[in-house]
């Protein structure tokens, strides 16, 4: 789901709450309390509690996913280096030589 949705789902569940949505003093968590589920909200907190999980679980994938790309990354610089040594040290030929040994074809294309 896109995060404008989630947003969007977090706005219709603070919303439907009526102005009954209160944090725990000295949680600072952003959990409903009792009072609301009283009210007859307990749908909407279940529901309201099912959408943190999936935030918090998101949140989670998200930072595994950023270390892969960052590993990744580091992983095709190493390859990117290791190629550009390889291309300076093993040409025993010059690239002259090597066009000098090519058609016009070959040279073109």
């Amino acid at each position: 789901m896109p995060t404008s949705n989630w947003y969007q789902v977090l706005e219709e569940l603070n919303g439907s709450m009526g102005g009954k949505r209160r944090s725990r003093v000295g949680s600072g968590s952003g959990t409903l309390t009792a009072a609301a589920a009283s009210t007859g909200s307990t749908e909407v907190l279940a529901r309201y509690q099912e959408v943190q999980e999936i935030v918090r679980r998101l949140t989670a994938e998200n930072k595994i996913l950023r270390q892969q790309v960052e590993e990744a990354q580091e992983e095709l610089l190493t390859q990117s280096l290791q190629q550009g040594q390889s291309l300076i040290r093993s040409s025993e030929k010059s690239w002259a030589s090597e066009i000098d040994n090519c058609t016009k074809e070959e040279v073109w294309f």
